[in-house]
């Protein structure tokens, strides 16, 4: 069997913290070490199969959502595509920007590029344990049943994202709720 070293096409380590991934090797030599190598070529191949940019564009929350990172208690990033990289890219293949669902307050979060070289930095993890599936089903969303029903979700995230708990603007709120109850 490979070393958990070759396995790792140099692909990963642009998804995955240095730490993180010193971690995972470091539990190859244990007890666990069938567990951390079968990881390790299970994310390896999830970084080269999933869709790169624009590939999911009008899924919505359909999409798969392929890697989920966490950070500091409420922040999650649910990445759905990666970057296609250019040509002219300084390092062939270079992860710069990826494309998903962020939840940086447990507020709902919004469909957006994502860094994840930023997420990283800031101490944000690679979730281990995580399981490809749509993103209202990783949301604990109810399914879409149409292409409006998609969209009226994503509106209603981003619409709630961008208000305060309280004040003048709730009462707006129970009429865009009645508003879309309507269309539906």
């Amino acid at each position: 069997m490979q070393s958990a070293d070759s396995q790792q096409p140099s692909a990963l380590r642009h998804f995955i913290g240095h730490a993180q991934l010193a971690a995972m090797i470091d539990g190859t030599k244990g007890e666990e070490g069938e567990w951390f190598r079968s990881k390790i070529g299970e994310l390896c191949d999830t970084v080269r199969t999933m869709p790169k940019s624009y590939e999911t564009d009008g899924q919505g929350m359909r999409a798969v959502a392929h890697l989920r990172y966490f950070a500091g208690g409420r922040a999650v990033w649910l990445i759905t595509e990666r970057d296609a990289g250019a040509p002219g890219d300084s390092t062939p293949g270079e992860q710069s920007q990826a494309f998903g669902h962020a939840d940086l307050f447990g507020d709902g979060g919004e469909l957006n590029y994502i860094s994840i070289a930023e997420i990283i930095a800031a101490g944000g993890e690679l979730d281990l344990h995580f399981t490809p599936k749509p993103l209202w089903q990783a949301l604990k969303l109810e399914e879409p049943q149409s292409a409006r029903d998609a969209l009226a979700m994503e509106l209603h995230g981003m619409f709630y994202a961008a208000l305060p708990d309280d004040g003048p603007e709730q009462d707006h709120i129970a009429r865009m709720i009645a508003a879309e109850e309507a269309i539906a």
